[in-house]
């Protein structure tokens, strides 16, 4: 664990995030979205997670374990995974940031969603996770959105943060719905902080824009509102779309207003965000 405090404005708060690694290659993304994260707000910590799944170790049903013992294929063995995974960590906490504070990397043996569960306090105010196609991530994501209701910055596989320090501009999807308000209460931290926010709205009203605004007040930062036309794609896909047209550092925006499943069975917005993003969205159940 290190200790890192921002330098966010007077309403950011003391809180602690949490880094959940699942891929060797998406290492060194995933932290640094949660550094930058760090660096906007009033961070007490960063924690880096690896959870090691182990089929010898698992209650489940042996469709589960059959399920892991096949990635070994795709993905490597299992220590293969586990080595991986700490050899980029440790490149990109030492060789990579040699003037910066450690960070720990914690590694736990058990299954995935359950540990998570377990290591998500209740003083973790966030989650970064990247977007990987793999059981790990997907168990992760999935008990940290429907079960532990955490903020998850999900950050795309081949996110790099370049010269960003820190979440500079930040993109908020406008939609009217009570989701929507949650995320920018949720976001409130990161948008207080930020130099430049940009509103995007697809429909012709929202009450978030209230919402919005009064997160802001204080700031000495006035939302940009970017109304977008309507076209064949889908919202998720325009909000995605016009914050890299802006260049913006992170998306707002809530996520699954039905369960995953109703979602998918619907073709709802979150999948088409999640399809379509290739910058960190801050994602709010």
């Amino acid at each position: 664990m290190v200790v890192l405090h921002g330098s966010g404005n007077d309403g950011s708060t003391n809180m602690r995030i949490l880094a959940v690694l699942t891929k060797g290659d998406t290492v060194a993304g995933t932290m640094d979205a949660a550094v930058m994260a760090a660096a906007s707000v009033t961070c007490s910590s960063i924690e880096a997670l690896n959870v090691i799944v182990d089929p010898a170790h698992l209650v489940c049903p042996p469709e589960e374990i059959d399920m892991q013992e096949l990635r070994t294929h795709d993905e490597g063995s299992l220590q293969q995974r586990a080595d991986a995974i700490k050899s980029a960590f440790g490149e990109w906490n030492i060789v990579l940031r040699p003037e910066a504070p450690s960070i720990e990397l914690r590694t736990i043996t058990g299954p995935e969603a359950q540990t998570v569960l377990r290591e998500t306090t209740a003083d973790i105010a966030l989650v970064v996770l990247s977007h990987n196609r793999n059981m790990d991530a997907a168990d992760a994501f999935h008990a940290e959105i429907f079960t532990a209701h955490r903020p998850v910055l999900l950050v795309p596989p081949g996110w790099k943060a370049g010269a960003r320090a820190r979440f500079s501009h930040v993109a908020v999807g406008l939609t009217d719905s009570d989701l929507a308000r949650r995320a920018i209460e949720t976001a409130g931290p990161w948008l207080e902080a930020a130099e430049r926010v940009s509103a995007l709205r697809v429909t012709d009203e929202s009450n978030a824009d209230r919402t919005l605004n009064t997160v802001m007040q204080g700031s000495g930062v006035t939302p940009e509102v970017h109304i977008l036309p309507r076209s064949d794609k889908t919202i998720g896909a325009q909000l995605v779309r016009e914050a890299d047209a802006l260049k913006a550092d992170v998306l707002v925006t809530g996520a699954f207003s039905h369960s995953e499943w109703l979602e998918w069975l619907m073709g709802h917005e979150t999948r088409e965000v999640l399809a379509a993003a290739d910058l960190p969205l801050l994602l709010v159940h």
